[in-house]
């Protein structure tokens, strides 16, 4: 096989800005908060506890609703669009705003009445006590913004 110089290193970055834009033209609306995007999340287990910390810049605790089962977390919530900005006015806008939704598998049952959660930087904490009982029971998780204090 034989390689092929590319050229100059600006061209490889034209290249890249150039697909760049092809995906934002043709997928940018799939990937919009409340169309297809989703908090991005991470879940670790310790040995009391299950712990799921989510990304959530923009949102407020009150628009936050957190529904825990012993086997499964729902975050459901909203970014709401912040500035009065006229649509002819943007020269570039990435930040979406509008619904979104997250359902994760617990690796643990969990009691969920006990489950506490806090906001803090655009961060979502919610710790879920593990269980050795059980029942199938939806609670809602009240979220403490811990950016009022």
């Amino acid at each position: 096989m034989n390689l092929i110089p590319w050229g100059k290193p600006y061209e490889l970055e034209r290249f890249r800005e150039e697909m760049d834009r092809f995906f934002d033209r043709s997928l940018g609306n799939f990937f919009a908060i409340g169309i297809g995007r989703h908090p991005s999340v991470d879940v670790y287990q310790t040995d009391s506890e299950v712990i799921v910390k989510a990304e959530i810049p923009g949102v407020d605790a009150e628009d936050l609703e957190i529904l825990a089962t012993e086997d499964t977390l729902s975050i459901r919530g909203e970014i709401k669009h912040q500035e009065e900005i006229k649509e002819h006015g943007y020269i570039h806008r990435e930040r979406k705003h509008g619904s979104f939704y997250r359902s994760i598998p617990l690796p643990y049952p969990v009691r969920s009445e006990e489950a506490k959660a806090s906001l803090n930087n655009g961060v979502l904490d919610i710790r879920l006590p593990k269980s050795e009982n059980h029942r199938e029971r939806a609670v809602k998780i009240q979220v403490e913004d811990r950016n009022k204090h």
